[in-house]
């Protein structure tokens, strides 16, 4: 389930294009409002709406009770570090995910996916 951090929204002004998202950190959108079926849409056939996000990192916040999950990331929450930058055909790029905010902005400040060493 997406974890949402609070009531309020902000918008992160890159370029001429205003990002909504729940908060900014150090620049990195956080549980951002992503246009309608970003998540499954064929590179290739992008509206416009979509393709503003290419090459913005950005963290999505994913929150489970799930014991097993709650072992795993030692905690409810997952911060996962995601970009639309062709790494999938269909889909945004899930760079890593991490057990910390602070982990995950990290990767996103890097600008690209960590070696399986550095993820959490």
């Amino acid at each position: 389930m997406k974890h949402k951090l609070r009531d309020q929204i902000v918008g992160l002004k890159m370029g001429r294009f205003t990002f909504v998202c729940d908060r900014v950190v150090d620049g990195v959108p956080i549980n951002p409002r992503l246009p309608e079926r970003f998540s499954d849409t064929d590179n290739e056939r992008r509206p416009q709406s979509h393709m503003i996000w290419w090459g913005v990192p950005y963290i999505e916040i994913t929150e489970d009770e799930n014991p097993k999950f709650v072992e795993h990331w030692k905690g409810t929450l997952r911060y996962d570090v995601r970009c639309l930058d062709g790494g999938a055909w269909d889909r945004p790029t899930c760079w890593a995910m991490f057990a910390s905010l602070q982990e995950a902005v990290a990767c996103a400040l890097r600008g690209r996916m960590p070696t399986a060493s550095a993820q959490s």
